[in-house]
């Protein structure tokens, strides 16, 4: 919005929370799993008026911030009730008077210990041939993966190919997500990342990694859940800004 102009402020309804306002730009928290519409806000400077009207939002069945994604629930939800009373349906649940008699014991016993027998000598004889390859060819050494070139792996990602931001940014959200967990000894995983600066704070490094990515962790954010858009010169440049901040803070 440019300046001059004063827009008013949105008022909440049962379908989502105002958390904050800034001008022209809305942080909500939505209440329902639902399209969202929001209201025609005016805004005027000196005797000019202008209506700003905001296209309807779905919003997506995700745990907001997280990687989990939350499975779409029947609505309205089935009640398979047979008809009838109890006893009338019961009778096909009493499984014992479909199988019969239980089975002698001792063949049961005889064929728990031969399976037994059979996968203690499975395992010793692999256990062997393991151990007749390391003396033969020697222990190798383990390779270290780079993580930078994992993010930089992304400028060939099918979403960076077709434009998906939405999908590359999600990419780019679980391998800073990763980096936070191996640097700090944590599980980053169902934590927002207000939640991780929480739990990291206090910690050495966490002030200076927090201050490298805050600017990524802001666009992921808004390319996640706010479907913001971007193009493939800015998308490069927040891919290589990844690859720099793995680079430095991956163990």
């Amino acid at each position: 919005m440019q300046e001059g102009w004063t827009i008013e402020q949105a008022a909440p309804s049962d379908d989502f929370a105002v958390v904050s306002q800034n001008g022209g730009r809305l942080t909500i928290v939505p209440l329902s799993l639902d399209t969202l519409r929001l209201p025609t806000l005016r805004a005027w400077s000196g005797s000019d008026t202008l209506l700003l009207s905001v296209p309807p939002l779905v919003v997506d069945r995700t745990m907001p911030d997280t990687l989990y994604t939350v499975s779409p629930f029947p609505a309205p939800a089935p009640l398979d009730i047979p008809a009838g009373l109890p006893e009338d349906y019961l009778s096909a649940l009493r499984f014992w008077l479909v199988w019969g008699k239980a089975p002698r014991r001792m063949p049961v016993l005889l064929a728990a210990a031969a399976v037994l027998v059979l996968a203690g000598a499975a395992y010793a004889l692999a256990r062997a041939r393991r151990r007749r390859g390391v003396e033969a060819g020697g222990a190798k050494p383990a390779v270290k993966a780079d993580p930078a070139a994992a993010a930089l792996a992304l400028l060939d990602s099918s979403w960076f190919v077709s434009g998906d931001w939405k999908g590359l940014f999600r990419e780019i959200d679980l391998l800073l997500r990763r980096c936070a967990g191996s640097r700090f000894s944590m599980d980053p995983t169902a934590l927002t990342w207000r939640q991780i600066s929480s739990r990291i704070s206090g910690t050495p490094g966490s002030g200076e990694f927090l201050g490298d990515s805050s600017d990524l962790v802001d666009e992921i954010r808004l390319q996640r859940y706010a479907g913001w858009g971007s193009n493939r010169e800015k998308a490069e440049g927040w891919v290589r800004r990844l690859a720099q901040i793995l680079g430095r803070w991956h163990r």
